[in-house]
């Protein structure tokens, strides 16, 4: 996206209005030593273009593609998307994982995780002034290993993730599953999941 983007006009750019992309991190270097670097989310790298008003972006989970195996990926794919709520450049966004997995992770978020997609839909709302039509809702396809199936309202349910605190004991079991078990990735649910926002009226 970047390489694509830096070669427009502001003007040009300001007249895009459908955008689809994969949500690779954004990572700067520092001037001193190209070695050492910070990694930002993807919703960073829409802040570089103000002049961005898309009608739609669809954003793909970099963090379940295949063959990638670790803890890290399901916290990455929350986080995502918690960021993309919160961030500038869109009416509206779909964010589009191929598993359930970040909702049902044996690893919790930093130790706790608010429910979703009440807690992003409460905070676009925030943002956006409640009444104007700013909305965050969640959908999971029916079936598995069937890519675009919750771009079909007769494919999908709309789900919800309650929130919880894990305790000391369950935070010990579940990083000891982690260790223990590296590839229980495989025997995640592999149905597509799709949050979509809106924003509110007049939002850009």
């Amino acid at each position: 996206m970047l390489d694509c983007l830096t070669t427009l006009s502001p003007a040009l750019i300001g007249e895009i209005r459908y955008l689809r992309v994969n949500a690779f991190t954004f990572p700067i270097t520092a001037p001193a030593d190209v070695r050492r670097y910070t990694t930002h989310p993807f919703s960073v790298t829409l802040s570089l273009f103000p002049g961005l008003q898309l009608d739609l972006l669809v954003v793909e989970d970099c963090y379940h593609d295949e063959n990638v195996n670790s803890a890290w990926v399901d916290i990455g794919t929350c986080n995502e998307i918690s960021s993309l709520v919160d961030s500038d450049g869109w009416k509206e966004l779909h964010f589009i994982t191929p598993t359930t997995e970040f909702m049902i992770s044996p690893h919790e978020y930093q130790n706790s995780r608010a429910a979703q997609p009440s807690d992003w839909n409460e905070r676009l709302q925030i943002r956006d002034g409640s009444g104007f039509g700013a909305l965050v809702i969640m959908c999971v396809a029916n079936d598995a290993n069937l890519p675009g199936a919750t771009d079909d309202p007769d494919r999908r349910t709309l789900t919800a993730v309650p929130g919880h605190l894990e305790t000391t004991e369950q935070a010990a079991r579940n990083n000891a599953l982690i260790t223990n078990k590296p590839r229980y990735r495989c025997f995640i649910d592999q149905r597509e999941v799709r949050v979509v926002a809106k924003r509110g009226k007049d939002a850009v």
